[in-house]
């Protein structure tokens, strides 16, 4: 029979990460003393890679495939049937074409940011995995995006998503930009879209939209984000302010 073995983990406690090595898979290699299963056993354990497209594209020491929890309160690899896995059976993610997917920046909205009228804007966007270099490319035409920004990512839900922001300094007022968010680390980015800044002059006066409460989808808040986009479009407004409670 070989003479190596392998041990197979037990996570019992998802803060301390605590384990036990029992040795089920060292009675199995010596007992069928067949070199393909013990090293078949060898493999390494799913907790052992740190990010999605590692953890997903590997596969476990009984031959299920490794699975990441994208959570912001767990963040890692887990092996199938895992105690310790916070994840939904919909949530975990297990292929790395997923992992991509996951890392695509939604929800990307602005706000206007700086002390001096049209110098500044905040663009916030939201990902389900973790982004490693989150930034917001940028410039004053749509194929000469070369200013780059990079932001800070804060999470409020241990099994929410990443939210991402990225303050745009320096700009000028009354000038288009044009930006998309994303990471710089794997070239992800959003599509383009553009903002003007507002104009700095005092005969040149705002148009605000105003809102308190969005709503809820079972409360039609649809027809409040139709009316706004509506608006929007015909230029009915410079900007939005939102007294609170968006979601």
């Amino acid at each position: 029979a070989s003479s190596t073995c392998t041990r197979i983990t037990l996570e019992l406690s998802m803060r301390a990460q605590r384990r036990v090595s029992v040795l089920v898979a060292c009675l199995v290699s010596m007992a069928m003393g067949n070199e393909q299963i013990d090293k078949d056993l060898q493999s390494v354990d799913c907790d052992t890679f740190t990010d999605c497209n590692s953890c997903a594209g590997a596969t476990s020491w009984s031959g299920t495939a490794c699975r990441w929890c994208p959570y912001p309160g767990d963040n890692s690899c887990h092996a199938y049937g895992s105690l310790v896995n916070p994840c939904s059976d919909d949530d975990q993610v297990t292929s790395v074409d997923t992992c991509a997917a996951k890392i695509a920046p939604k929800q990307v909205h602005i706000a206007l940011a700086g002390e001096d009228v049209g110098s500044g804007m905040s663009v916030m966007w939201q990902t389900y995995l973790k982004s490693d270099s989150p930034t917001v490319r940028w410039g004053t035409s749509a194929s000469d995006m070369s200013n780059t920004e990079a932001g800070s990512t804060n999470w409020y839900y241990e099994e929410g998503s990443y939210n991402h922001v990225a303050v745009l300094s320096g700009l000028s007022p009354g000038t288009t930009y044009w930006y998309q968010a994303g990471d710089s680390s794997v070239d992800s980015y959003s599509e383009t879209f553009s903002f003007t800044t507002p104009k700095a002059t005092a005969d040149s006066p705002l148009k605000v939209a105003v809102v308190g409460d969005m709503g809820r989808a079972q409360f039609e808040s649809g027809d409040v984000i139709a009316s706004l986009s509506s608006h929007a479009a015909n230029n009915s407004y410079d900007f939005l302010w939102f007294l609170g409670d968006i979601g």
